[in-house]
């Protein structure tokens, strides 16, 4: 529990993986906070000072799991409840990514809905961690072959994956703990068969 940025007053709830009831359990404590506005002012002052104004308009829930489900999404995206569905992964060497898959609030000062936010920087190292040793190898030899392409540039700054091209995108190698994806598009030029 906390407030944000804009003094709107929170609840975070994680969850391990996905849960069916994470939604229920939200409501409860959404429900919990708005009853007690008086027990979190007191919490505020003593620890902020007695300038800061919660802005109870629209308490914020955010509900953070590995997953959720098509219908915990639909359902949050038609609430009137400022309602956010976080989802996280954990990768190897300790990066964890968190995303906003789902919110039920416009951003009011844009008008824009929220769909997601980065959090880690995306270059080779990034790509590499979320992925096994042996499958580490395995690429290195098959990008070693890819850029000695002529003219092949490669993009690693991206959350999807590394992509290599010439005019248009060649291939993307996708990323997953106990796989790599490659998506490979026809050769157009003669230089690339």
């Amino acid at each position: 529990m906390g407030l944000d940025e804009n003094n709107l007053p929170f609840i975070i709830e994680n969850k391990f993986e996905e849960n069916n009831n994470v939604i229920k359990q939200g409501y409860f404590y959404l429900d919990w906070l708005v009853d007690h506005k008086g027990d979190l002012q007191v919490v505020v002052e003593n620890k902020l000072g007695k300038k800061i104004k919660i802005d109870w308009i629209r308490p914020r829930l955010i509900l953070i799991a590995q997953s959720f489900n098509k219908y915990d999404k639909y359902a949050i995206s038609r609430m009137s409840e400022n309602i956010e569905l976080w989802t996280y992964s954990v990768y190897e060497n300790g990066i964890f990514e968190v995303n906003i898959e789902v919110s039920s609030q416009a951003d009011n000062k844009r008008g824009k809905r929220i769909t997601k936010i980065k959090y880690a920087k995306y270059d080779l190292n990034y790509h590499l961690n979320k992925t096994s040793t042996e499958l580490k190898q395995k690429l290195t030899e098959t990008r070693e072959r890819t850029l000695e392409l002529p003219n092949i540039q490669e993009k690693t700054d991206q959350k999807i994956g590394i992509t290599h091209r010439t005019t248009k995108s060649i291939s993307r190698f996708e990323f997953r703990k106990h796989s790599i994806y490659l998506l490979l598009r026809e050769p157009v030029h003669n230089d690339l068969k």
